[in-house]
């Protein structure tokens, strides 16, 4: 081992951006170490044809839009625990394992020393490939979210990185024994743990205002969120204020949002995906965001006040609950209750201030360090950092 690189795969299985900002971040560590390489590789790119990966993703952000109910009752299944329907749902993963024939050569062929997947689904896969040596390298796990579902949960992972103590619990409770589980909190690129510049100047660089308190609105890589219904809330908003609208990859929120700008009584910016979020983040005053546990993250090493809008959404639902539980300083609110609540933040630097969340015990700073050391020694028993 002394005389080769320690070879690291990270291994998701996403469009949007999570799961794969989270292992970035933890590649960045490993990228400034000598004697390690480390390669992130998305399951959709390796295992499916440029076809079938587009129809594939089209059948998911068809399902996520449009059938709600259905895809709110696999993940309460799957959170509840149903020994039938998680049997089923291995099977089903497994039995395509014939589609993911390139996958698994595709991993063979990089003959990693460890392996970290970073979605339910890797998951399932590695471990019945393990299961069956198919592969030997030991396989880790990381949750990018805040409470794990029954998926997560597999015979033949070797560890578990999860955000928290209730995290842990959760994993427990689907039979995984506590000595498989490290609690590390989840990673966050470098460049959102550093505050480079002032608020305002760096207003000014971002062309806004940099007198008007910025209210920044977040997506995620899907662009999902009431966006039209949230711009004309804040049409009757009172104060000195603007918005940007951050809408990833959804063309027809841009463009929507586009169409009424020159109607809105406040200064409107609409992006789609940026490559600087961190900066966005730094001139905010204020953010408005979905639950995702790497959003959160992010949200929480920069300090930022944050908002999340109550919609109907089980999985944000049970996600907004988990950040309840583990004291989480957030606002949520409904949609009607928006324009209110915004005001009293506006107008109360104190309450601002609260809902800060940078030195909260839930969000580590040092997590991509943490789980980086622990990958490596794991390869390696004597690495040290």
């Amino acid at each position: 081992m002394a005389d080769r690189k320690i070879s690291v795969l990270f291994v998701h299985t996403s469009h949007t951006g999570g799961h794969s900002s989270a292992a970035e971040a933890i590649k960045e560590i490993l990228d400034g170490i000598p004697h390690v390489r480390s390669i992130v590789i998305n399951k959709l790119d390796c295992a499916e044809t440029s076809i079938f990966k587009r129809m594939k993703i089209s059948l998911k952000d068809h399902v996520i839009k449009n059938w709600p109910r259905l895809r709110g009752w696999v993940f309460r299944t799957l959170m509840r625990g149903n020994p039938l329907f998680y049997a089923f749902s291995n099977w089903l993963i497994c039995f395509k394992t014939w589609s993911n024939a390139r996958l698994l050569r595709c991993v063979r062929a990089m003959k990693p020393d460890i392996v970290l997947s970073c979605h339910s689904q890797t998951n399932s896969l590695f471990s019945h490939w393990k299961k069956y040596r198919k592969l030997s390298a030991p396989i880790h796990s990381l949750l990018t979210d805040f409470r794990a579902h029954q998926f997560w949960a597999q015979d033949h992972m070797d560890c578990y990185y999860v955000a928290g103590e209730l995290a842990k619990r959760d994993l427990e409770q689907f039979g995984v024994p506590a000595s498989k589980i490290q609690v590390t909190g989840i990673p966050v690129k470098k460049k959102f743990l550093r505050q480079c510049c002032s608020k305002a100047s760096l207003k000014r660089k971002l062309g806004v205002s940099s007198d008007r308190f910025l209210i920044l609105v977040l997506g995620g890589a899907l662009g999902s969120g009431p966006f039209l219904a949230m711009a004309r809330s804040f049409n009757r908003l009172r104060g000195h204020f603007q918005v940007v609208f951050i809408t990833g990859k959804n063309r027809k929120k841009r463009e929507s949002l586009e169409r009424i700008k020159s109607a809105c009584s406040f200064p409107l910016y609409v992006l789609g995906l940026v490559d600087n979020p961190e900066q966005w983040l730094e001139a905010s005053d204020l953010v408005i965001s979905k639950p995702g546990g790497v959003s959160i993250s992010e949200i929480m090493a920069m300090a930022k006040p944050m908002v999340i809008i109550r919609r109907d959404s089980y999985l944000e639902d049970i996600q907004v609950e988990r950040l309840r539980q583990m004291a989480v300083p957030f606002l949520s609110c409904s949609l009607e209750e928006l324009k209110t609540k915004v005001e009293e933040l506006m107008s109360s630097p104190e309450k601002l201030q609260a809902l800060a969340g940078h030195s909260h015990h839930s969000f580590n700073p040092s997590a991509a360090l943490t789980i980086s050391g622990h990958l490596l020694k794991t390869v390696q028993p004597n690495f040290r950092l």
